[in-house]
This record gives structure tokens, C-alpha cells and sequence, in this order.
């Protein structure tokens, strides 16, 4: 899936050298992670913007600190959401199944709910979503700060492309 994830990364910086600047949050990190994670699990290209602007996945369930009641209530109106939202995916990949993760698994539901169950499905979505978006959007921001916070360090990657791998790694 390399070239399609390529495909999108450029799309993004596409839009960034037609603006002329760029705020590496909005315009890459936070997209990105939510249009990989999409395409792996086969989502429509016409529902990304939702999942990227509107969802507003809600990853503040897992923060430690307290939530007021409205916090709570727009939280839970997201997750009723984003429930519907893959209720009626499950029924388009049934109609629809494509070579895709999010194919699999509703076929693996398909098979017996002794293998997953509906809400385990559901789950597993909203989880890949979850895990994927906020730690890649953390790693993007985080790494290019300590990457200019470091400019020696970015000059040598600069210098020898092959440190590259090496660098994700410790950026992790």
C-alpha cells in the first residue's frame, strides 16, 4: 500500500505548496494518520473529510483529566456517531467487499459471531482509529520538533538519507 499512502502525503503537501505555508499539525499530521488508516480499512474517499474534520475522534477518553458534563455528553454523541457510522460501513462492505481490512473483518463477523461479535467489530474500527490517529499525529509534531530543535542531528539525515530508518526509530 506504500504508493497509495505516498499519494497521499503528496496530496497534502500539494495543497501546501499551493497555500504557501504550512501549519504541520493541520495540514500533515493530524490528515494523514485518519487517511491511512481509511484507505486501509477501505472507507470511501468521500467520507474521509468527516472522519479527519468532524468526527473529532474522541481520544480524550483516555486523557487523565476530568471531563465536565458537557465534555461527557459531546463525547458520547461522538461515539453514538461514529457506532453508526460503521453499522451502516458494515453493511456497505457486505454489499460491497473490496480487497481491505475493513472487508475482512466484517467477513470474519460473517462467519460466526462465536469469532466477533457486532460491538467487537465496531470496536476494533473505532480502535484502529483510536491507536493510529493520535500516537502517528504525536510522532509527526513530536519528531519534527526535535528535529529542528536539533538541526545537527537533521543535517546528518539530510546528508545520508540511510539514517532515516534509524531516526523514525528513536523519534518513536
Amino acid at each position: 500500500m506504500r504508493p497509495q499512502f505516498e499519494a497521499s502525503v503528496n496530496s497534502l503537501l500539494d495543497k501546501v505548496i499551493d497555500n504557501g505555508k504550512m501549519d504541520i499539525i493541520r495540514d500533515l499530521a493530524k490528515p494523514l494518520p485518519v487517511m491511512v488508516i481509511c484507505e486501509i480499512l477501505g472507507i470511501p474517499e468521500k467520507d474521509w473529510h468527516w472522519f479527519i474534520y468532524e468526527a473529532n475522534l474522541p481520544g480524550r477518553l483516555i486523557d487523565p483529566m476530568p471531563m465536565s458534563k458537557q465534555e461527557r455528553e459531546e463525547i458520547n454523541q461522538r461515539v453514538l456517531e461514529l457506532n453508526k457510522y460503521f453499522e451502516d460501513f458494515i453493511e456497505h462492505k457486505r454489499a460491497n467487499p473490496t480487497a481491505d481490512l475493513g472487508t475482512l473483518m466484517v467477513q470474519a463477523f460473517d462467519e460466526g459471531e462465536d469469532k466477533l461479535s457486532k460491538e467487537e467489530l465496531i470496536s476494533s474500527f473505532e480502535l484502529l482509529f483510536g491507536a493510529g490517529h493520535d500516537t502517528t499525529m504525536n510522532l509527526i509534531g513530536n519528531g519534527l520538533n526535535a528535529l529542528l530543535n536539533n538541526p545537527e542531528q537533521l543535517e546528518k539525515i539530510k546528508q545520508d538519507p540511510s539514517l532515516i530508518q534509524n531516526a523514525i526509530e528513536e523519534l518513536l
